[in-house]
């Protein structure tokens, strides 16, 4: 595979799934401070070993594994703190972080196309709300409504987005 394919596949898969690698690594460390470095680590070595990754596996269960390995090393080196789960216990959250990625993909799915069935009004309104550093007062004066109808229009569509993924998630299971 060209250099810039592995580079921008590998970005594709690492951005699709930071959040839940962070969340995973977090669960692992039990609160522990080193969990910021642990996944620094894990994305550095994710990147250097992505030539092992198989296209078409569960690359959050691939980037998991690493992460568990680092966690462990890291707990290793400092011999004063001991590592605050079982093995058993990590085998059972990397199991369910697996089945959940597939979960929750399947519902990112569903919401994207249900937004894109919103009336483009309805469309308009989640993008304004939705604008990192936006509250809803602030959109509902750039709309030019009453803050008290803004929330009843955003409870709306997120009734009307909500009823449709889980009409999705049921079409498809």
């Amino acid at each position: 595979m060209p250099e810039s394919n592995r580079t921008d596949e590998f970005v594709r898969e690492f951005t699709r799934c930071a959040q839940r690698l962070y969340a995973y690594i977090f669960t692992l460390m039990g609160h522990d401070s080193g969990a910021d470095d642990v996944f620094q680590e894990a994305s550095a070595l994710a990147w250097e070993k992505f030539g092992e990754f198989q296209p078409g596996s569960n690359f959050l269960a691939w980037i998991c594994r690493i992460a568990r390995f680092r966690a462990l090393s890291y707990f290793d080196s400092k011999r004063r703190r001991p590592r605050p789960f079982s093995d058993a216990f990590l085998d059972a959250v990397e199991a369910d972080m697996a089945t959940m990625s597939d979960a929750l993909d399947g519902e990112m799915l569903a919401l994207a196309d249900c937004y894109r069935k919103l009336l483009p009004e309805d469309r308009e309104l989640i993008d304004r709300r939705y604008t990192p550093g936006a509250d809803t007062r602030q959109v509902a004066a750039a709309v030019g409504r009453p803050l008290s109808t803004v929330y009843r229009m955003l409870a709306r569509v997120h009734r009307e987005l909500l009823e449709c993924i889980e009409q999705a998630m049921r079409d498809k299971g």
